[in-house]
């Protein structure tokens, strides 16, 4: 190969496209001995596409079996019993916090 600065265009572009065949090949041939291994041990020959939804559905599948909501989850009487419960510990804590003492030491704010 050439040192890149002495090629002209066309040149540039030949080496270039030489290159990109040489990846292409390569790439083919690495996918030609996978599905030569999955033909050996019997998988099926799935192409990417499906594979690849296969792994979404499975995915979302695994998802929806964690956080599954109940169907009553969010019917009014459900609903607002939960917020009073939200609600009361709210208060709470903004009460927690009036009540807290304030803290002691001098402020660098207020420093004179």
């Amino acid at each position: 190969m050439a040192d890149p600065e002495e090629l002209n265009r066309a040149e540039k572009k030949a080496e270039r496209a030489k290159r990109k065949r040489k990846i292409r090949s390569h790439l083919k041939q690495k996918e030609r001995k996978i599905q030569e291994e999955r033909r050996k041990s019997h998988m099926p020959m799935n192409d990417k596409f499906e594979t690849k939804q296969l792994a979404k559905a499975m995915k979302k599948k695994a998802k929806t079996r964690d956080t599954e909501v109940k169907k009553n989850e969010h019917k009014s009487k459900n609903f607002f019993t939960k917020m009073q419960k939200v609600s009361v510990s709210d208060a709470d804590r903004k009460g927690k916090k009036r009540m807290a003492p304030a803290p002691t030491g001098s402020s660098k704010k207020f420093k004179s």
